[in-house]
């Protein structure tokens, strides 16, 4: 199984796990089906609207839950 393989594997368990977790997709070059063994991951998680400030308060230990990253970039909040 590829490093990546098992990267969405881990966030894909982790998501299962978090009860303010409502849907969860990935976007980019894996959503597209195009992506290499490089690429990146954009994984992303939807929350209901009364739990996304309770969600983003602890979204540094979700992301923990995944395991050590192999490369770490900013992780994001998007209210709408």
């Amino acid at each position: 199984m590829s490093e990546s393989r098992a990267a969405i594997e881990r966030f894909q368990r982790a998501c299962e796990q978090e009860r303010l977790v409502v849907a969860a997709f990935l976007g980019g070059s894996h959503a597209a089906g195009a992506a290499r063994e490089d690429s990146d991951i954009d994984r992303h998680v939807v929350t209901k609207s009364k739990d996304y400030r309770r969600f983003i308060s602890r979204r540094v230990g979700f992301i923990e839950s995944w395991g050590t990253p192999v490369k770490r970039t900013a992780a994001h909040a998007c209210q709408r």
